[in-house]
């Protein structure tokens, strides 16, 4: 059976190499597009549309009314800007978690790298600012200045 889709496939293709290089071109069709002058006399410019802002809403039944010009409004006093003091926001130091062992009955021990310093510590207990909130065999969630990321192992 292999013998015989083998055959085919040369057969196949030595008819389309046969086509292509022995072959040779068809006849060519050659099309010229005919010559089109615009002229300024046939241009016309487009219609001016205008919207009515007063028409019948279809869902409410009711004739929209347009907003009248002729009404005051009363001056508003913009309140006076308070004086904020915004604290500089202190970025997130360099974590990497290593890992945790958990001892059997107490709190598991987590091992972090906090700045290029090993640290070793406690849940809920906060290393140079940054507390542990929960701790995974492959990742962590820590807190640092009220907001909490995931770090993975």
């Amino acid at each position: 059976m292999t013998i015989v889709a083998l055959v085919a496939v040369l057969i196949i293709w030595g008819f389309i190499a046969y086509r292509l290089f022995f072959q040779g071109e068809g006849p060519q069709v050659t099309w010229q597009m005919p010559d089109v002058e615009m002229s300024a006399d046939t241009y016309e410019p487009m219609k001016e549309y205008q919207l009515i802002g007063e028409y019948r809403d279809p869902f409410l039944g009711k004739r929209r009314r347009p907003s009248s010009s002729t009404t005051t409004s009363t001056p508003v006093s913009k309140p006076k800007p308070q004086n904020i003091i915004l604290e500089p926001e202190v970025p997130w130091p360099q974590v990497e978690y290593r890992g945790v062992n958990n001892a059997q009955g107490g709190d598991p021990l987590i091992f972090l790298r906090i700045n290029g310093v090993d640290q070793l510590g406690f849940m809920n207990e906060p290393l140079q600012g940054i507390t542990p909130i929960e701790v995974y065999r492959d990742s962590i969630i820590l807190e640092f200045n009220e907001e909490r990321k995931t770090f993975i192992r």
